[in-house]
Parts: structure tokens; C-alpha cells; sequence
């Protein structure tokens, strides 16, 4: 289970802005236009940083558990 969720989240940090980069061509939007592109990097790059936040968040969990 452990190892099915690690590489879920990985799998999303890896496709992270493939994943935008479809959604905004999908709805339209051209990632070149200034509002576009600043929505675009604004998206991308929160889940960039939120994922291994998380990640660390969880491991640090888990690390708590194995010392006490």
C-alpha cells in the first residue's frame, strides 16, 4: 500500500506540468498570453511545491512513529 501510494505521488510530481499544460490547451487558453502563462505557472508551480511538502510532511510522520 505504502509503495502504491509513493509512486502515485511521484507519478504526479513527474506529470505535474504535462498535466497543466494539456488542461490549459484543452479549455483554450494559450500558455503565451500573459494571463494564461501567469495562471498556468501559478497552478504548476504550487503543486510543485505543495507535492514534496507533503511528501516530507509524511515521511517526517512516519519517522516520528518508528522513534517513539
Amino acid at each position: 500500500m505504502l509503495i502504491s501510494a509513493a509512486a502515485l505521488w511521484l507519478g504526479a510530481y513527474l506529470s505535474n506540468e504535462r498535466v497543466w499544460t494539456w488542461a490549459f490547451d484543452a479549455a483554450g487558453l494559450d500558455v503565451a498570453d500573459r494571463l494564461a502563462g501567469a495562471a498556468h505557472f501559478f497552478i504548476y508551480d504550487t503543486i510543485k511545491v505543495l507535492l514534496p511538502l507533503i511528501g516530507m510532511i509524511f515521511l517526517i510522520g512516519l519517522l516520528r512513529t518508528v522513534i517513539r
